[in-house]
């Protein structure tokens, strides 16, 4: 890391997060101070959802965050340590061990940047505070998803995230010369995504989904359909109900506590856990889709 971050580094801290940075055109001092600032507060938003949780816990570990900003040098340190690697770029990667996320975003939008810092905080806070080391790739990635593409509001009276209020996205457009660059952060393309697979005919069911235990086989060839499938369906049961079931979050969040245990077990345990079959299940996700669309 100290190679790749070079002699000039930018620090913050905020709370128990202290954030590292390379200086570059697109991070400055003031800009690493508002990101780790945002990440503490994303913290109390996310123990503010899950309160009254029988797994919730607390944690004043420190967490350390360096954010490299150079493509592909992740990729290289992650193959460098010896972790197995997904079929596609990741963004970010924690390691457990020493509360450590490493995160790559070249992007000059902040609100880029913030989105990947989010996602893998999820990530650690899920394993520290829900006790989800054994949660199946589904969830850990679904709800990791779901909160980077919240709503965040940097001022005003509102200011804060806003989970499960999707985030309308941001873009910025750099002209270099003749040539233009263009930076975006935008949720809507992940169910732009999901809408074109219905449109094309495409069956879809959570089945396959919540058969995916292992994570090979999830960050492996159609992981795009998973994660967007992942986080719709947190979307579902965080947010809305259905017909047969009612609202969905409280038994959720039994699921939730059942998959900390490793006890997640097959296809049927969600429905199961939330009063249905997965049928059901299916109809109330599309109808959310619907909504969401």
């Amino acid at each position: 890391l100290d190679a790749e971050m070079g002699p000039a580094v930018l620090q913050a801290t905020a709370g128990r997060y202290h954030l590292t940075a390379g200086p570059t055109p697109a991070i400055e001092q003031a800009r690493v101070t508002r990101l780790v600032e945002a990440l503490a507060a994303f913290e109390d938003a996310y123990r503010v959802m899950w309160r009254g949780h029988p797994a919730l816990r607390e944690s004043a570990a420190r967490v350390e965050l360096f954010l490299i900003v150079k493509s592909g040098h992740l990729r290289r340190i992650i193959k460098d340590a010896g972790i197995a690697q997904p079929h596609f770029d990741t963004g970010g990667l924690y390691l457990k061990e020493s509360a450590t996320l490493i995160i790559e975003n070249s992007s000059l939008l902040e609100r880029s940047i913030l989105a990947s810092l989010v996602h893998e905080t999820t990530h650690l806070l899920n394993h520290e505070i829900l006790q989800g080391a054994a949660f199946p790739p589904w969830l850990n990635e679904g709800l990791a998803q779901y909160c980077e593409f919240s709503q965040y509001l940097a001022s005003g009276a509102d200011a804060g995230f806003h989970l499960g209020v999707i985030d309308p996205g941001a873009e910025l457009r750099v002209t270099h010369g003749e040539d233009e660059m263009i930076h975006q952060f935008t949720p809507a393309r992940s169910l732009s995504y999901l809408q074109g697979q219905f449109m094309r005919g495409h069956a879809l069911s959570l089945g396959p989904l919540l058969e995916t235990p292992d994570a090979a086989r999830f960050y492996g060839e159609g992981a795009q359909l998973r994660y967007a499938e992942s986080w719709t369906l947190v979307h579902l049961l965080t947010q809305s109900a259905a017909r047969s079931a009612g609202p969905l979050r409280e038994p959720f969040f039994r699921y939730v506590a059942i998959a900390g245990r490793g006890e997640a077990g097959p296809a049927e345990t969600l429905p199961k856990v939330l009063g249905m079959n997965l049928e059901a299940l299916d109809d109330a996700w599309y109808r959310h889709l619907k909504q969401l669309w």
